[in-house]
């Protein structure tokens, strides 16, 4: 199965746009996503950091991006860290996500996967679909929690189902072996088809692996089909 992983900087400054509003007399934090996008890394940071210093968690949490990603800025884990903490505190998201990844890693932080797991669920518990897939995999592994593979594959589920690709992999994997869940080859083939609708290549030989019967495999396309007319999100924004 897929492990922990970091999304890039580009992919979550956009989907942290979509899924945060803007708050009340902080629409300029939009402004620096315009200068960003336009290759002004300069206007971009010194927008954000104004907005930061006021208090918006998402202009902190960008800011915090700009020093783990940015060569531009200089790359500064200990004052993403604080960045990233100050929006956390304030409850958004991808703050809280990102701070579950240093303290995964020690990045900026002494590691600490008990910490990194309680970062996760904050973020997890909101919705937001990269810590739904995290959280998962540390329930999988028992990683910073007991191992739990029915709490695993709720999560994967979350996250699968807003389109995750790693997370549909996963659940295929689960559905397969029958892991957390009753077995199910058909569910499982299901799963790696939305996964790979989505890119995944290990979800293409994963699928190939099943060795399902002709009716089987052809009950699993009819049900695909159906579940992404029924369900786009299950295909990535990304």
């Amino acid at each position: 199965m897929q492990s922990t992983r970091v999304k890039n900087f580009i992919y979550l400054l956009f989907l942290s746009v979509s899924l945060v509003l803007t708050p009340p007399g902080y629409a300029d934090v939009d402004l620096g996503i315009e200068a960003y996008k336009a290759g002004n890394f300069e206007a971009a940071t010194e927008t954000w950091r104004s907005l930061a210093l006021a208090g918006d968690p998402r202009a902190q949490a960008f800011l915090g991006l700009m020093y783990i990603n940015d060569s531009w800025i200089g790359r500064n884990v200990e004052e993403a860290v604080g960045w990233f903490r100050l929006a956390a505190d304030q409850g958004l998201a991808l703050a809280q996500y990102r701070l579950g990844l240093m303290y995964a890693t020690g990045e900026g932080v002494s590691s600490d996967q008990e910490e990194a797991v309680r970062w996760y669920r904050m973020a997890a518990e909101q919705g937001y679909a990269l810590a739904q897939y995290n959280l998962g995999v540390r329930y999988d592994n028992g990683d910073g929690v007991a191992q739990d593979s029915q709490e695993a594959f709720r999560w994967y589920r979350m996250a699968a189902e807003q389109g995750d690709d790693d997370a549909q992999n996963n659940l295929g994997v689960m559905y397969a072996s029958g892991t957390g869940v009753s077995q199910d080859k058909v569910e499982a083939y299901v799963w790696f088809s939305l996964a790979v609708e989505n890119g995944n290549n290990e979800a293409a030989r994963n699928r190939a692996r099943l060795l399902l019967v002709r009716g089987s495999m052809l009950q699993g396309q009819a049900m695909t089909r159906k579940r992404l007319e029924e369900n786009p999100e299950l295909l990535s924004k990304q």
